[in-house]
């Protein structure tokens, strides 16, 4: 577990431990097992007893140091158990990537087909877009399809003169890397332009792929 934090460099610098000194038994103790370990890899001449550390961090090079449980480190979590990794738990023809679930259909649809496919048919949303790095993965997927164009799941809603999310609250971003002549809000759907990742008012009713999103 050790290795794991080292090959992280240069992400962190220190990163706390899970454990804390028992000052009684003059030993440390693991916090969620409540148990002394018989392993330890403190850097030398670390001890707890004579500087009045009670607790433990592992720096960049892999060793454990004492401190105090008041200094600023990062945390790292550790979960047990066998239950599935995130990646599997996207449905059948999706594709994990950060924290959600993405699939790009290459049949051709009109707006409403292809969010009535992603909603009724799949469980999922025509897709929201949220920031710069997830508009330039879909661009990346888009252009290695050979696919110019794609439905997202932004309309100009009329009675509020906004471009919402079909999606609702889930879409939140406010991101708009709108195409030369766009926004134009006597065009209600918009499209995602594969060679520039901008996107584009486009007639409801055209025909091209589309993308659907779900969180796993």
């Amino acid at each position: 577990k050790t290795s794991f934090f080292e090959h992280s460099r240069p992400l962190f610098s220190n990163v706390w431990l899970g454990m804390y000194y028992d000052g009684t038994a003059s030993k440390f103790k693991w916090l969620t097992e409540g148990k002394y370990s018989n392993y330890t890899n403190f850097e030398d001449g670390s001890s707890f007893l004579e500087t009045g550390y009670a607790c433990a961090q592992l720096n960049s090079a892999g060793k454990w140091k004492p401190t105090f449980c008041d200094v600023m480190n990062v945390a790292s979590c550790q979960v047990y158990g066998a239950s599935k990794p995130i990646s599997s738990r996207c449905p059948n023809g999706y594709d994990y990537w950060l924290g959600a679930c993405y699939k790009l259909h290459m049949r051709n649809a009109t707006h409403d087909e292809a969010e009535d496919i992603c909603e009724r048919h799949e469980g999922t949303d025509l897709v929201f877009i949220n920031t710069e790095l997830e508009n330039s993965m879909l661009q990346d997927k888009l252009e290695s399809a050979g696919a110019k164009n794609a439905w997202i799941g932004l309309r100009h809603v009329p009675c509020k003169d906004q471009y919402l999310w079909t999606s609702g609250g889930r879409g939140n971003g406010k991101l708009r890397p709108w195409a030369e002549g766009s926004p134009n809000t006597n065009t209600t759907c918009v499209g995602f332009v594969s060679d520039s990742g901008q996107w584009a008012s486009t007639d409801c009713s055209e025909q091209q792929p589309f993308f659907c999103k779900v969180k796993p």
